[in-house]
């Protein structure tokens, strides 16, 4: 009985395997290339994919890769065979599959992020696995209206992060001394592909001031994570590892002594930057109530509780924020404020190898005492005085301050 339906006459079959976890599921080696088959061999298809046209010699299916020897042309490899295992060309719902597991690490490749342009080579170096959780998930149609969402959770149900295909109208742009967007989920037709990087939310910036420092939040660390695809009213989830690197002799103690530090850090630089860009909105609109009071040239009252107020506000943020700072190394002519040097420790403290060291934890100590008493003001500044000062403008037919 032929079973050769779909490789050419003259493609001479030379190996053939079966993948390790899918009966049926069959790889062929021949002179021509590589053909897959998905019913045990009833048919086959050409899965060439970025292999040059080449004999191929043998296969050998390891460790959920597929190791290939060609003729003259080199070793190559294919990561991650669970996606064939699991995908169905006949798929109608919403799925995400199952990631493959990742160990705790570090490393640079061009498959972390889109790979739209990328055919898997690099002319004079090999192509690293995409350094963090690559998802694939399924679309079975698409609407421009709709957002498909992806929320990461950890094993006791925490949101580590969350993603959408949706653009942050926003964000502002700036000239490397703030926040980076946030990624963004494809959304396409068929098959999609997002790589996790692992992180927590990034910490917003405050639009206009250069600060040089990361904002991103620190990688997740070892242990189970789920992954629930939202998409037009659908719900759909898999399950995903990332385990210890026995390389770093890191015991679970210090993994989550150090997500505790950096999830406090990163939640209180957001406190910051977000009562900082309050301030600042409403600090605008109070301008706009001055200047418009002065124009009339009445309610003397009111334009000096406005101004007295805009000092008490410029005066908490000129201890938070350096808003001269532009570019790079301007630092050494405008010292850093509070937030720049707190961004400074998280930094410090984020690390490849984390391990939380003790000047990390007494200077935090320190700066989050500090910080006691400037979040006191600021919270008094937004949820009384400027409220209070509100209620004066609505009291004599100005319009409202914003505090969104």
């Amino acid at each position: 009985k032929a079973i050769n339906n779909g490789i050419p006459y003259g493609a001479y079959t030379r190996v053939v395997r079966e993948d390790q976890t899918k009966k049926g599921l069959l790889y062929a080696g021949t002179e021509l290339g590589i053909y897959i088959s998905f019913d045990d061999g009833a048919n086959w298809e050409s899965f060439q994919r970025n292999l040059p046209v080449t004999p191929i010699l043998d296969f050998k299916v390891l460790r959920n890769d597929l190791v290939v020897a060609t003729s003259g042309r080199s070793f190559w490899i294919l990561d991650n065979l669970s996606l064939l295992s699991a995908y169905d060309p006949e798929i109608k719902e919403l799925k995400v599959f199952k990631p493959e597991a990742l160990t705790y690490g570090f490393w640079g490749s061009r498959m972390s992020g889109n790979i739209d342009g990328f055919d898997g080579t690099q002319g004079f170096e090999g192509v690293n696995p995409a350094n963090g959780v690559v998802l694939y998930y399924h679309l079975p149609e698409v609407d421009a209206d709709k957002v498909v969402e992806l929320v990461v959770t950890n094993s006791e149900g925490k949101v580590i992060n969350t993603y959408t295909s949706e653009a942050d109208d926003s964000y502002v742009p700036h000239n490397g001394g703030g926040a980076p967007p946030a990624p963004r989920l494809s959304k396409r037709k068929g098959l999609n592909r997002f790589v996790w990087n692992m992180q927590h939310p990034i910490v917003p910036g405050v639009p206009g001031v250069y600060i040089e420092a990361s904002f991103n939040g620190h990688r997740a660390v070892p242990g189970d994570y789920t992954f629930t695809l939202k998409y037009n009213g659908q719900t759909t989830s898999a399950e995903g590892n990332i385990s210890p690197n026995t390389n770093f002799n890191i015991s679970a103690q210090e993994y989550q002594q150090y997500d505790a530090i950096m999830s406090d850090m990163e939640a209180k630089a957001t406190e910051m930057h977000t009562r900082v860009n309050m301030l600042t909105k409403a600090s605008k609109d109070i301008q706009a109530a001055v200047s418009q009071l002065k124009k009339e040239g009445n309610n003397a009252s009111l334009v000096a509780d406005g101004e007295a107020l805009l000092s008490a506000i410029k005066a908490w943020d000129e201890q938070m924020i350096q808003r001269r700072s532009q570019a790079y190394d301007d630092v050494e002519n405008f010292e850093n404020k509070f937030t720049a040097e707190y961004l400074f420790l998280m930094n410090q403290t984020n690390s490849r190898l984390p391990k939380v060291t003790q000047a990390s934890v007494d200077l935090k100590a320190e700066m989050d005492q500090r910080w006691i008493g400037l979040k006191k003001t600021a919270d008094d500044l937004i949820n009384n005085q400027v409220p209070a000062y509100n209620k004066k403008l609505w009291d004599a037919g100005i319009g409202a301050i914003n505090m969104d």
